[in-house]
């Protein structure tokens, strides 16, 4: 787990408006859980929107709240202009998911100074049971002053 401090005393509220600002993660009706330094919980609930023909989660929909879960928990330890983009990810599909919510927990591995390292570890929730869907390891850029560019 990574030890790296905030650099912004105000990052919760930070992290609710990136989240706000999302229109994937509207469009997939996921939902912000948790938000802690360095860690954030996002979750989305299964419907017939996200499955594929086999009626299992698209992995598309995976990849995507994994990467928004670990992306949030980078932008967690910045200063608040700055922000992060992908610039690489790989996920491993390890069970297919089913169930009625899907949990996406980002945390930073590494917090370095113009890369950041975050993982996401994913769950399908069926019945209570909560299944280890799949694992994202993310690279992200610091973009500096990016968000202060952003309405």
């Amino acid at each position: 787990m990574n030890t790296a401090q905030p650099r912004n005393p105000d990052f919760a509220a930070r992290i609710r408006r990136e989240f706000d600002g999302q229109g994937a993660m509207q469009l997939i009706d996921a939902a912000l859980d948790e938000v802690a330094a360095g860690r954030v919980t996002l979750s989305m609930p299964i419907t017939h929107r996200v499955r594929q023909q086999y009626e299992v989660i698209h992995g598309g929909m995976v990849a995507a709240l994994a990467d928004s879960a670990s992306g949030l928990a980078a932008i967690s330890l910045l200063a608040a202009p700055d922000g992060v983009l992908s610039i690489e990810f790989k996920i491993n599909l390890l069970a297919p998911g089913r169930g009625e919510r899907m949990i996406a927990r980002g945390d930073v591995i590494k917090a370095g100074r113009t890369v950041i390292v975050a993982r996401a570890e994913v769950y399908c929730v069926e019945a209570g049971i909560e299944t280890h869907t799949a694992t994202m390891i993310n690279t992200l850029l610091v973009a500096t002053g990016i968000a202060a560019r952003v309405k």
